[in-house]
């Protein structure tokens, strides 16, 4: 990742009140969009999005996939923004806030949808209240609709996401035109506060290298994400030594039987079997005919990235899923500490549960992020897209960190998660910052 570059943001008040213990509906604002605040409290008016929470002048959206296999996952993201929003008393600054959740998905695919995506993105940029979109969750999604909202009226639409790892929707990667595609205006509307899949990709590789995996066969979804991080993990692991036997598309079509597929991976006899792609795409199936064909995963390794990093895995897979390793950006909710360790702790508290999913702290962070920049700016959506970027963040659930110029994290850090037998919980096996030399930047 490039470095930090031009002003530094010092993290105001707003983001130390992030992890201090806390104690609808509408018609839409129209098109004008003037300052992003002109109807003050207007809801996002489409039947994807929620009813708001809070009351407030400007609306931050949250846009995920709310059905489906990401849905335990997703829905804790909203709690954690909620959290961090009650915690600031509805405030940014001088600004009142609200909140309006958002879902991408359909019932019938289980999850994002581009179409539903694309509506989303346009009932944004159409309600003059909307100052922020805290997403997406899936980096195709993202794809469609950061350039929708950088072309916002009053200016573009800053966008904060917690978990899209896609490199090219910051920097210059092998597909034509990317990242300046995304930006049509040429201002940057668009941050994350994970590391991308060129750090994730060497992480799992150096995972392999580090298990003894000598060979390695690669399925992939097709799609950006997991083509993606298919790509960067087969580059890294070339350049650790391992052997890759192949790299080919698999159908994510729920139904699809894949032991045909795997009895012709057999025959190549690979150590271990690393599949980019997403747990909705039918990804328990892919891991239990894996394992009727290979065997079980302490034979044959599979290695998972993060479209697979939840509790669902265990839930969709069952007992094949035991064994299975799966990364995810950043450090994992049991080993926060200071500010971290004192949300995982309230959020546990307020909503009963005893297991945060890994991107719950992430959305958080996120949400820091968005109250930050609007509290910097004079309340128009131009000034805040303005003040998202060179963000210098203190104190905070992830601790200090910061965002370049480009939109990116300084953070690298990436966890190996595992499931245990009999375990409902994927359980943290260890912490991993790819060496530098396996993170491939253009």
């Amino acid at each position: 990742m490039r470095a930090v570059r031009g002003r530094a943001i010092v993290a105001s008040v707003v983001l130390v009140a992030v992890v201090v213990a806390a104690g609808c509906g509408g018609s839409s604002g129209g098109s004008s969009g003037g300052s992003g605040g002109a109807a003050a409290g207007a809801a996002v008016n489409i039947s994807s999005c929620k009813a708001v929470q809070g009351s407030g002048q400007y609306t931050i959206t949250s846009d995920f996939p709310l059905q489906g296999s990401s849905s335990l996952q997703t829905k804790q993201m909203n709690q954690a923004i909620a959290m961090v929003l009650e915690q600031n008393n509805w405030k940014a600054g001088k600004y009142t806030v609200q909140f309006q959740p958002c879902d991408d998905s359909t019932a019938q695919l289980g999850s994002w949808d581009s179409a539903t995506c694309s509506a989303n993105a346009n009932a944004y940029v159409q309600t003059s209240s909307v100052i922020g979109n805290i997403g997406t969750y899936n980096s195709g999604c993202a794809e469609i609709e950061v350039p929708v909202l950088n072309q916002a009226p009053g200016g573009a639409i800053a966008m904060v996401s917690p978990a899209n790892t896609w490199p090219g929707l910051t920097q210059k990667t092998k597909v034509p035109g990317e990242p300046d595609k995304y930006y049509p205006t040429g201002t940057r509307n668009y941050a994350r506060v994970v590391a991308a899949d060129n750090f994730q990709g060497p992480a799992l590789a150096q995972l392999a290298k580090d298990e003894g995996v000598k060979s390695v066969y690669i399925l992939n979804d097709k799609q950006a994400y997991g083509a993606g991080v298919a790509y960067y993990f087969q580059e890294a692991a070339k350049a650790l030594g391992i052997t890759v036997l192949g790299n080919e598309a698999y159908n994510t079509k729920t139904g699809t039987n894949y032991q045909s597929q795997f009895q012709s991976i057999k025959a190549k006899n690979p150590d271990a079997i690393m599949i980019g792609g997403l747990i909705c795409e039918n990804g328990g199936q892919v891991i239990k005919d894996k394992v009727a064909v290979l065997g079980d995963n302490s034979k044959v390794k599979l290695l998972l990235p993060d479209g697979f990093t939840t509790d669902q895995t265990i839930t969709d897979a069952g007992g094949a899923a035991t064994g299975a390793f799966m990364s995810v950006a950043g450090v994992p909710p049991d080993q926060l500490t200071g500010a971290g360790a004192t949300f995982v702790k309230d959020f546990e508290q307020k909503y009963s549960t005893d297991h945060l999913e890994p991107y719950t702290p992430y959305a958080a962070a996120a949400a820091a992020v968005m109250l930050n920049a609007i509290a910097q700016s004079d309340g128009t959506r131009a000034s805040v897209t303005e003040h998202l970027l060179n963000q210098t963040i203190g104190n905070s659930v992830l601790g200090g960190f910061q965002i370049n110029s480009s939109g990116d994290t300084n953070q690298g850090s990436m966890t190996i998660y595992t499931a245990k037998p009999g375990d409902k919980h994927i359980s943290t096996y260890k912490v991993i910052t790819p060496d530098p030399s396996l993170v491939i930047t253009l």
